[in-house]
């Protein structure tokens, strides 16, 4: 059995290294024989003349048995694209330029086997970390202000607001004036905000493994929803981007995920390995794989028959019909490498099962909408049906409504299942002539998603109402002499 030592060589500036131990190891390392952890992690200055020299890490297996069984070779489980391991010297390189903004975390599976076959298994947990990449970016091209002449006020004349999509401390900002057409001395700029804004909540997720590589202090936080809001991926607070206005909008719909040391979301993920046997020797019994026709979603390892998913996000409920059934069958093809090649005389499909995920917002199908409806109804009748779907399955595509809020009363009753809107007073018009219904929809998954929309009710005008005189009754006066078609009164 090889014993698996991962030496750090040097680590790039940008990255900072955790590795787990899955089989033996030495005396070297320090083990935390709870959880099987083993920690190395180095860092160059820009100044030192390594830095150029690109990322390499070392990984070392030795093995106590001699001859051909002794001799160890080393492979990636998962055949990352950002990264190559030597088989035989065990160097990993980076390949591809890194991008913090993309992706914070790789997961790397080595496996070390020996000439008799034996494996140990190792992981490499790499963290990237930031650098100040990215300018600011104004949110408009061009700000307009205005004040009146003869001011003599300190008056403000407008706001300007930048964003910059690296993290702390790298999108903290500071603002200065770079040139004025006219009365320099007139205008200056002031700090109004911190980078980022007010903290508006801190959210935390719990993670029960015990590691440190799977547990709670593995977790990323990413967002999504409005660019309103930032959150940062380590500690989870969310804070604002911009100036809130509430009658702009009163309300934001955030989602926060949150990810562990195990394969990132956009890490590729083995799902299966197919076999195919040719009793030839040498070449000609070498076989090749590959997929036909080819498949966006999935990727083969023409060597061993490993597949793999591409990358390409896959959704389980995508309209697509093409691409539904490529999400879900794979063709493999098989030819060996003799003269001429041989290829096998049918092919083999791989069925693949897609697990639901709650990924899909309820949707309204008919709001937002003005409902009208006459005046007088009585009480309980039917205003308006809401409907709603999810296409996610079980619990996650189940849909649950209410009503949330009701200006300026909430004079309606919402059926929670069948999204039946019923009055539960008298409407009158001439009371209220409109109101404005808050809808929300919710899923019974595990994490529910949410959304909302709003209904209009108008309350329509009819013939209730019989003529009635205010006063009841008029005194006139009149002088006897009044000429003709002199008005009298003025009767309401």
């Amino acid at each position: 059995m090889p014993i698996l030592l991962v030496p750090l060589t040097f680590v790039s500036p940008l990255l900072c290294l955790f590795l787990v131990h899955v089989g033996n190891t030495n005396h070297v390392f320090a083990l935390d024989f709870l959880s099987g952890a083993l920690t190395v992690s180095g860092q160059l200055d820009r100044e030192n003349p390594l830095y150029s020299a690109g990322f390499t890490l070392t990984v070392q297996a030795t093995d106590g048995d001699d001859g051909t069984f002794g001799v160890v070779r080393y492979s990636f489980g998962d055949d990352p694209d950002q990264f190559s391991l030597d088989p035989q010297t065990g160097w990993v390189t980076l390949q591809a330029a890194l991008d913090y903004e993309l992706m914070r975390r790789f997961t790397l599976t080595v496996l070390a086997i020996d000439g008799g076959g034996e494996v140990t298994t190792g992981r490499i947990r790499i963290n990237v970390l930031d650098i100040n990449d990215n300018a600011p970016l104004f949110q408009k091209e061009m700000y307009v202000g205005s004040l009146r002449e003869n001011e003599e006020a300190i008056i403000p004349v407008a706001r300007v607001r930048a964003t910059d999509d690296d993290s702390p401390p790298n999108n903290i900002l500071t603002y200065t004036m770079t040139s004025i057409s006219a009365f320099p001395s007139y205008f200056s700029i002031i700090m109004v905000e911190g980078f980022a804004g007010a903290t508006v909540l801190l959210v935390n997720a719990t993670d029960l493994d015990a590691s440190r590589e799977f547990g709670q202090a593995s977790l990323i936080y990413s967002l999504e929803g409005s660019t309103q809001f930032r959150l940062n991926s380590r500690s989870g607070e969310i804070t604002t981007t911009a100036l809130l206005d509430r009658e702009s909008k009163s309300e934001y719909i955030l989602i926060v995920r949150a990810v562990d040391g195990g394969v990132g979301p956009q890490q590729k993920t083995g799902i299966a390995t197919v076999l195919a046997y040719d009793p030839d020797n040498g070449d000609n019994g070498t076989v090749v794989y590959s997929i036909s026709p080819e498949n966006p979603f999935y990727t083969i390892n023409r060597n061993n028959g490993k597949i793999r998913t591409s990358g390409v996000t896959l959704d389980r409920e995508s309209t697509n019909t093409r691409d539904a059934a490529l999400m879900r069958t794979i063709i493999i093809s098989a030819v060996d490498r003799g003269t001429p090649p041989l290829q096998a005389t049918s092919s083999t499909t791989v069925f693949v099962n897609l697990q639901d995920l709650n990924d899909n917002d309820p949707t309204f199908l008919n709001l937002p909408f003005v409902a009208e409806v006459p005046e007088g109804l009585p009480i309980g009748s039917s205003v308006y049906k809401v409907l709603v779907e999810d296409p996610d399955e079980g619990q996650n595509g189940f849909v649950t409504m209410a009503l949330q809020v009701g200006m300026p009363r909430l004079d309606f009753f919402l059926n929670t299942s069948s999204g039946i809107l019923s009055s539960t007073t008298v409407l009158d018009r001439e009371q209220i002539g409109q109101y404005q219904l808050r809808i929300i929809a919710y899923d019974a998954g595990k994490f529910p998603r949410t959304s909302t929309a709003t209904l209009t009710v108008s309350v329509l005008d009819v013939n209730d109402e019989t003529p009635t005189f205010n006063p009841r009754l008029y005194n006139v006066s009149l002088k006897e002499n009044v000429p003709r078609d002199y008005i009298v009164a003025r009767l309401l």
